[in-house]
């Protein structure tokens, strides 16, 4: 037992002496990164951070020191570290005792002063340090120059007519200072400009991607590339081009991309709708004349007007110069530059009210370059019309009569209660006016006629109503008592529209 124990202990401490013999080890890298925070991209007279990273390793190290050479092509402008001293001139960095494990930090922010391959130096030595491998580290880039790519784009034709040729000519000029390297220029050509053929004097031009491409672009070199498009649509169209990518940084981005504009009238389809009355009573008769007018320059195709009229109106006639007029759809077909159709509908007022007939024009296959003058109305008011409502009584009788007569006149809810009394010689008339109403008004009239005599005699008179209509009432009554004792009575029911009147 006491053996074992033994031979445990001498293990423990062959182990802690074999830790303690462990050979210390420091190594060094290098990184970079752009000072405004950017994508490493490192350009021409911008700014970048070398950073040396010393890292010590399972050992302490002591008197630990490093040295970072700065190329042609940096200045230095700043650093600062995490600890320990950086001498200027020689690019010697003290840093001093480093812990196990941690690691210190120098950072250098240096200004670009030149364009190509850049590659920054550095080694670190510190007492007792076995392992060189890592004493040793080489950070390479290439620095970017800068270059002021400037496009333009100009078009032959701003306005050219359908079916022309167009010539899209754009330019690409750099104005340097440095060489531009791996440009592409991007072409987003509209649907309706299609291109025929292309020439351009540097680069190349790729029909599928619609890419001009470069290799170099020296400073204060200009280039031009052609496109011969057929316009085969009408409206709006244009050519954007722009810079999608080159390597070097550009100063003024403002100028990286142009559009071409082109405006290519198609018919220009004018509507005019108008009514014969736009003040009307129900029951008359109005006219909807519908004009159309393509105002050019194409030729409108396959035109159509949709033309609902309102359910006040109803057709009695139609008459077209071109085409068919059927269930609001007026049919034109085609309508040549400056020719000009009507359709003429003759309608009655069926119902009062105010009432519009709204009419668009259309021709789908040309696009219609003004789409302000494609619609139109008009506006009709009809009121429901009044007609005067008379009444004459003449006396046939032998004898005067009195007349008492009560009218109850409803005008659409509106009721209006007339009483007469009144003595009417044999022979003569009486005419009353009870006033003006509208076309369906009724009115129900109750008559006593009385015979004035002392004796028995036949009451006879004739009732002529006057409205949209004449309508007349005989009545005689034979053996009627005198001295106004029992008169005779009548209850009547009048109506009147447009198309006359009926008397029940």
């Amino acid at each position: 037992m006491r053996s074992a124990s033994f031979v445990l202990a001498a293990l423990l401490t062959l182990l802690v002496l074999a830790g303690s013999s462990a050979a210390a080890d420091v190594g060094i890298e290098l990184d970079k990164n752009m000072t405004d925070g950017s994508a490493i991209k490192p350009t021409y007279n911008s700014t970048i951070k070398i950073k040396a990273i010393v890292k010590a390793g399972n050992q302490d190290v002591q008197n630990v020191t490093a040295t970072v050479r700065l190329p042609e092509g940096l200045v230095l402008q700043d650093y600062y570290m995490s600890r320990g001293y950086y001498d200027l001139e020689t690019g010697t960095w003290e840093v001093g005792d480093i812990p196990a494990y941690e690691e210190r930090s120098l950072t250098l922010v240096c200004l670009m002063n030149r364009t190509g391959t850049i590659t920054v130096n550095a080694n670190v030595t510190a007492d007792g340090d076995d392992n060189s491998a890592n004493n040793n580290a080489e950070l390479d880039f290439k620095v970017f120059g800068i270059s002021d790519l400037q496009v333009n784009i100009t078009t032959n034709k701003e306005t050219p007519r359908l079916g022309e040729t167009v010539i899209l000519t754009v330019k690409l000029k750099n104005n340097g200072p440095h060489d531009a390297n791996n440009i592409k220029i991007g072409n987003f050509i509209s649907g309706g400009l299609v291109v025929q053929s292309f020439s351009y004097d540097a680069g190349y031009f790729d029909d599928l991607t619609r890419e001009w491409v470069f290799d170099t672009l020296a400073a204060c070199e200009e280039a031009t590339l052609t496109l011969d498009c057929l316009v085969n649509r009408t409206g709006e169209l244009s050519d954007y081009v722009s810079v999608r990518e080159v390597d070097e940084g550009d100063t003024n981005t403002y100028n990286n991309m142009a559009r071409a504009t082109l405006s290519v009238r198609g018919t220009d389809l004018d509507i005019d709708v108008s009514a014969s009355k736009t003040r009307a009573y129900q029951g008359d008769t109005v006219n909807i004349v519908c004009r159309v007018r393509n105002n050019g320059p194409e030729d409108a195709q396959n035109v159509r007007v949709n033309l609902q009229l309102p359910a006040n109106l109803q057709v009695q006639n139609v008459h077209v110069d071109r085409g068919n007029y059927s269930n609001g759809i007026w049919s034109i077909g085609d309508l040549a530059d400056n020719e000009t159709v009507v359709l003429n509908i003759t309608a009655r007022i069926v119902s009062a009210g105010n009432f519009t007939v709204n009419a668009s024009a259309v021709s789908p296959l040309i696009d219609d370059s003004n789409a302000v003058n494609n619609d139109d109305a008009a506006m009709i008011s009809a009121a429901v019309p009044k007609r005067a409502l008379k009444l004459k009584i003449k006396n046939n009788s032998a004898v005067t009569i009195r007349v008492l007569l009560y009218v109850t006149i409803n005008d659409h809810g509106k009721i209006t209660r007339k009483t007469y009394n009144f003595y009417l010689k044999k022979g003569l008339t009486r005419e009353l006016s009870l006033g003006y109403f509208q076309i369906g008004t009724s009115a129900l009239f109750k008559q006593y006629t009385y015979n004035t005599n002392y004796r028995s005699r036949t009451v006879s008179y004739l009732n002529t109503y006057n409205s949209t209509g004449l309508r007349t009432q005989r009545v005689s009554v034979s053996g009627v008592k005198g001295r106004q004792k029992a008169p005779v009575v009548r209850v009547s029911t009048l109506y009147f529209d447009e198309n006359g009147s009926t008397l029940t």
